[in-house]
């Protein structure tokens, strides 16, 4: 017997982007940008800093809040 030639073709499905994930990988990268600049000696504005940090965080969570919609 063939194999039946009445079959619909699947659509390849979107690929999901794993929001947790990505957030917390964007978040860790300033993190770690941070480690190596003090590792390197190299002086750190915390004035700016203090600024930028949550600055950044509200973003990141928009991000995430984009991302996540259905």
């Amino acid at each position: 017997m063939s194999a039946p030639t009445d079959r619909v073709p699947v659509r390849p499905t979107r690929r999901s982007v794993d929001v947790g994930v990505l957030i917390l990988g964007l978040i860790m990268l300033p993190v770690a940008a941070l480690v190596v600049w003090t590792s390197l000696g190299l002086a750190v504005d915390w004035g700016t800093l203090a600024v930028l940090a949550p600055v950044g965080l509200v973003l990141v969570g928009g991000l995430g809040l984009v991302l996540s919609r259905q």
